[in-house]
């Protein structure tokens, strides 16, 4: 079962009336203010993404407890092509027989000649037997 991703584009900021300690670093947060992140409270400069350490403050996604920015998120969590092994960053794929492939990847198994979604004759064995869900 993949991981539940939430994706959320600005830091919901909570006043802080009571000490209170942040989730990452462990320390007291004095600020006037604290920003919530999924469920969990941290300084300001505490909101970084979990593996590169760079700033998330114009957006970020979570991983069960994870912040990641952008880059790392899509490096990590993104489907791996069949074909040539890179990321799919963007929606452009196609699923066939459970194997994800960029939709420039894809190619018939018999012939290797590349096969462009939405060309009017494709061979009856590739309608059939090939293509199963497009992205």
């Amino acid at each position: 079962m993949s991981p539940t991703r939430k994706v959320i584009s600005n830091k919901e900021q909570i006043p802080v009336n009571k000490m209170l300690f942040c989730s990452l670093c462990k320390g007291k947060l004095y600020a006037p203010s604290a920003y919530q992140v999924n469920g969990r409270i941290y300084h300001t400069s505490c909101v970084v993404c979990f593996n590169c350490r760079q700033d998330v403050s114009k957006s970020y996604h979570t991983v069960g407890r994870g912040i990641f920015c952008t880059n790392c998120y899509q490096e990590i969590y993104s489907p791996i092509c069949f074909q040539c092994s890179n990321p799919i960053l963007n929606n452009q794929s196609v699923i066939v027989h459970n194997c994800v492939y960029h939709t420039e990847c894809l190619e018939c198994p018999y012939c290797n000649k590349r096969i462009v979604l939405g060309e009017e004759k494709l061979p009856p064995l590739v309608m059939g037997l090939s293509l199963n869900k497009i992205l």
